[in-house]
């Protein structure tokens, strides 16, 4: 689920000698990195502060921005920061030289060179407040953007997808949405960053609570139009976002990115279904796998059948197909896993979506290898044929993060696939000045 492909990018480490004295780093570095003739425009930001340089990294067609570099630090005219991310660390050797930061990245696997010369970053015409919302003992620690211009604001909530997402998954949209005079809300997930709580212990219930509760902070605030506040978000946000609207009338309107339609367990089965068709796979072989997956389910909701499924699992080892399950053994009974998962099991959304009258927007990728992307396409077809204000994108050669994948032999840097950004940013804007 949104794995997140757009929130990965660099780390340095220094290895050329330094010769005479340092050049200062702050400030902004505007420049590229380049492999084999491909560009990936870069901006590299580093502040001054009471305990340490601090760095970020914006990335347009990566979707990212003021992105947090890790370990920042400089040694006369040579750098190094770290980013840490699901896809891995990055490193990255340069120096200052002059209005000149140059040197090699290995980024996703490949060594680009880079080149930034100092520049002046662009303006922000926002306000960045540190802020902290309440569900229950849970303290979620958030980032507010409030637009200078007057209010007041409609304004947006970022909810998570899986996993351990904090804020900055969604700065990108967030910035975009406060350009627009939209305030945007974005928070650490319990458990991770600076807020408190556990996701590995939270349900969905428990989540839509946490997107609520920085709701309730937005309805304290004076520049903030409190019958204009929506919920964006992608991948697990499909499941948030619909249940935290059925549990308020203060939500004006819904905006996801590759968010599910269909019941968790059928999502949970379709990454393998992806995998076996795109290796040539036919239906038998992936109905042999569909009952492996299913048994597998059964143990998480029951906790019976784990010899059987351990049986059906070692019989089938052998087969061309196996290694798309993407385990070789299943977990306990009483594995961890099982008990969190066993919790949002049998979630399903569209109950919750027949019972919503808000304008909503759904955004897929046709080659979306984590979730059912055409499935979930249908069911809110049906549901606006019926009436529904929902409105429906497919990019056809996108992926789960609506990445555009590489079908060329010759290299190219992972981007966002063409118009998904201004279709969001437009959609949002044009329901939330416009909302009740």
């Amino acid at each position: 689920m949104l794995k997140k492909l757009a929130f990965a990018v660099v780390a340095v480490a220094a290895s050329i000698p330094a010769i005479g004295h340092a050049q200062s780093l702050a400030g902004t570095w505007i420049g590229r990195a380049t492999y084999r003739g491909d560009d990936l425009p870069i901006e590299l930001t580093f502040e001054t502060t009471s305990s340490g340089p601090q760095g970020f990294l914006t990335a347009p067609t990566l979707r990212t921005h003021r992105y947090p570099l890790r370990n920042v630090s400089q040694s006369t005219n040579e750098v190094s920061f770290d980013v840490v991310s699901d896809a891995g660390t990055f490193e990255f050797v340069g120096r200052v030289a002059g209005s000149t930061l140059k040197g090699t990245w290995n980024l996703f696997g490949v060594g680009a060179e880079v080149v930034a010369i100092r520049g002046t970053a662009r303006t922000v015409p926002y306000v960045r407040e540190s802020v902290s919302c309440r569900n229950g003992d849970v303290t979620l620690a958030g980032t507010l953007l409030v637009p200078s211009g007057p209010g007041p604001h409609p304004a947006v909530v970022f909810a998570h997808g899986s996993g351990p997402e904090t804020r900055d998954a969604s700065s990108f949209l967030a910035d975009q949405l406060a350009r627009r005079q939209i305030v945007a809300l974005t928070f650490d997930k319990r458990g991770t960053g600076a807020s408190t709580g556990n996701w590995r212990e939270a349900d969905f219930n428990d989540l839509a609570g946490d997107v609520l509760g920085c709701i309730d902070l937005l309805k304290t605030r004076n520049n903030i139009d409190k019958s204009r506040i929506g919920i964006a978000g992608a991948s697990q946000a499909g499941w948030v976002a619909p249940l935290a609207a059925s549990r308020s009338k203060d939500i004006a309107f819904i905006a996801l990115v590759s968010g599910p339609a269909v019941p968790v367990w059928k999502e949970g089965w379709w990454d393998t279904e992806f995998r076996m068709r795109e290796r040539g796979f036919g239906d038998r072989d992936i109905e042999k796998a569909r009952a492996i997956l299913q048994l597998n389910d059964d143990v998480t909701r029951t906790g019976d059948g784990f010899t059987e499924l351990s049986r059906l699992i070692e019989a089938s080892r052998a087969e061309p197909w196996f290694p798309a399950l993407g385990f070789q053994q299943a977990p306990a009974p009483d594995a961890p896993f099982r008990t969190f998962y066993r919790r949002i099991l049998d979630f399903d959304p569209l109950p919750l979506l027949q019972g919503l009258s808000i304008p909503s927007l759904w955004l897929f990728g046709g080659r979306d290898g984590e979730m059912p992307s055409q499935e979930s396409a249908i069911v809110l077809d049906r549901l606006r044929a019926q009436g529904q204000p929902i409105t429906v994108r497919t990019f056809p050669d996108a992926d789960h993060s609506l990445f555009v994948t590489n079908s060329t032999p010759s290299f190219r840097w992972p981007r966002v696939a063409p118009g998904y950004i201004e279709t969001f940013v437009d959609w949002v804007s044009n329901v939330a000045f416009n909302a009740r």
